[in-house]
């Protein structure tokens, strides 16, 4: 069970700002680090990137600052009770590693601290405040563990992870290949290297399956017509759609809806 008492989302501080605690801030404290900056943590000296998270010690002496500028960060500190990633040591604490999208986390950090301010009954702030720290830690470890994929360094992943999301929940509109390289401001054949870089099949092969898979499911529960669910998997051409359909699952789609009816 997780305790979150404070923090703070996209906070800028000004130029010459230094956070130090020499006795340590007697909580956990997560840093999702935007600008960069100079790190101090236990004696260790460290230089750390923009994009980059680290979760300290309570009890370490830690201090932090940014000689170039602004310091960006979203910041949340915590205590926790029981088994978890960071008390099984599985996600190291004092360790810094780098984040593909800073945002991901620090729309989940901004939810806790929603939670903490605004959900008035406290038995269902703290089932959401646990749930979302679970969320929280899975996530920062996911980071940590993928930090040497060289698909996790791309600036470029995220975008690509986005839109096979949003295909996969049945959004096919505006998904030509073309249309989302320009989209990206990247050559087509350099989207199309990417794509089967990052899932390992193409782009037009990977919209085929997951246009079919929709499909799949609207036949088998629903009642909508095959000209409809045609047209909201993508297709144009009713025909085109039954052809893919049967090359794919080696029946029509009548014959898909009545065996799985």
């Amino acid at each position: 069970m997780y305790d979150v008492f404070y923090g703070g989302a996209n906070k800028v501080h000004p130029e010459g700002f230094m956070m130090s605690r020499p006795r340590g801030a007697g909580h956990y404290v997560i840093l999702l680090i935007r600008s960069g900056g100079e790190y101090n943590i236990g004696g260790f000296q460290k230089s750390v990137p923009p994009g980059s998270a680290v979760i300290i010690d309570p009890k370490i002496a830690y201090s932090y600052s940014n000689p170039k500028g602004q310091y960006i960060d979203d910041w949340l500190h915590f205590t926790f009770e029981g088994e978890n990633l960071i008390s099984k040591g599985i996600l190291p604490l004092n360790t810094f590693f780098q984040i593909s999208d800073i945002e991901d986390p620090a729309t989940l950090l901004r939810q806790i601290l929603f939670e903490l301010s605004y959900t008035k009954n406290i038995d269902i702030q703290r089932d959401n405040i646990n749930c979302l720290m679970n969320v929280l830690i899975n996530h920062l470890y996911s980071a940590y563990t993928m930090q040497d994929d060289p698909r996790y360094k791309s600036p470029y992943y995220p975008q690509f992870q986005a839109l096979r999301l949003s295909m996969q929940g049945g959004n096919f509109d505006d998904i030509s290949m073309a249309k989302q390289a320009d989209s990206m401001n990247i050559s087509l054949s350099f989207f199309q290297h990417l794509y089967k870089d990052f899932f390992g099949i193409s782009y037009q092969k990977d919209v085929i399956g997951m246009r079919i898979e929709y499909a799949k499911r609207m036949v088998k529960t629903t009642d909508n017509k095959m000209e409809l669910i045609a047209k909201l998997c993508g297709y144009s051409n009713e025909i085109h759609f039954y052809r893919q359909f049967k090359q794919i699952t080696g029946m029509t789609p009548k014959q898909y809806k009545e065996l799985n009816s």
